[in-house]
């Protein structure tokens, strides 16, 4: 059966009652209050400069698969995904960059999305694998990299399977009416350079990881890249609101074995939210409504996303 959104609510409400029953306010706000603020700069720097990464390899892939997307509509669709990422389950909302873009480029666009994505998902899995062996669990981890190894020649051929499925009848019925590509195939490229990106920004995640829980508790930087992805895997799991609950809950568990408290666990996901998620969001809210200021006064993109409103095809964006 489909999960609502009020039962994904209530899941998110769920787990954060919860995690305040093991973890009580009052033992977070006295973790706040011992929050030594000077590592926040340094994993504000690092948090931006994953973010810049991001947009970077955003942009080489629109220009690397022939989208013919003004840069503006690029990071457009960009920021718009990030400012959905934050309300929807498992940050899916990241998958419909397409939505700010217009029609003539959607199709190119919704399989550049699906590319930057799951590399994206590649990397935080590729530092899953090396998180097994810094831990010392070897079966899994020489597991792991098995599977990873095998799975790699699919990865450097995402353009030729997405062009695969763009090629079938049901691949424009799944984003709209209107996504389907004027061409049939996806422009080929190497994908290998791209990966590299996706591995530097998970790279900066992790350094602001590092830099956050220092601002809570002293800790070696093993932690960080031990913890990270696994936290973020749970948060992409699609049923809570934004990971709510599932983040918090995750970080708990794995940062109990380096003797670092629930409290300090449960502000330190928290933070890396507001900086990894709600950072890119804001400007992507910001970016939004500054073409909406730009348009001639119609309705602002995010309302063809509200029932009875209009339809992506009739936003301002959309008109040339």
């Amino acid at each position: 059966m489909r999960v609502t959104p009020l039962i994904r609510v209530g899941l998110s409400a769920g787990a954060v009652a919860i995690i305040l029953w093991r973890v009580p306010i009052a033992a977070m706000w006295a973790t706040l209050q011992n929050l030594h603020g000077l590592w926040l700069w340094p994993a504000l720097a690092s948090a931006l400069a994953s973010l810049g990464v991001r947009t970077l390899k955003w942009r080489g892939l629109l220009r690397a698969g022939g989208c013919r997307a003004s840069g503006r509509d690029g990071m457009r669709a960009l920021f718009g995904g990030f400012a959905l990422g934050v309300v929807t389950p498992g940050r899916l909302g990241e998958f419909g960059r397409g939505l700010f873009i217009a029609e003539a480029q959607r199709g190119e666009v919704i399989s550049l999305n699906l590319i930057d994505r799951f590399l994206d998902s590649w990397s935080v899995a590729t530092f899953a694998v090396v998180s097994l062996f810094l831990v010392g669990r070897w079966l899994a981890a020489i597991v792991s990299l098995a599977v990873w190894i095998v799975l790699l020649p699919a990865l450097l051929s995402l353009p030729e399977i997405i062009s695969w499925l763009r090629a079938k009848t049901w691949w424009g019925k799944i984003p709209g009416p209107q996504s389907r590509p004027a061409g049939p195939t996806l422009i080929k490229f190497a994908v290998a350079s791209f990966a590299a990106w996706a591995m530097l920004s998970t790279s900066l995640d992790i350094i602001t990881f590092y830099f956050l829980l220092c601002a809570f508790h002293p800790t070696r930087f093993i932690t960080a890249p031990a913890t990270f992805p696994w936290i973020v895997m749970a948060s992409g799991i699609p049923l809570s609101l934004g990971g709510l609950g599932l983040r918090e809950g995750a970080a708990v568990l794995l940062l109990s074995h380096y003797s670092i408290t629930a409290a300090v666990a449960t502000d330190a996901a928290l933070f890396l939210f507001a900086f990894l998620s709600l950072l890119p969001a804001l400007g992507g809210g910001i970016l939004l409504l500054l073409s909406r200021q730009g348009s001639s006064g119609r309705a602002p993109a995010f309302s063809a996303l509200l029932p009875g409103r209009i339809l992506p095809s009739e936003w301002p964006m959309n008109e040339k």
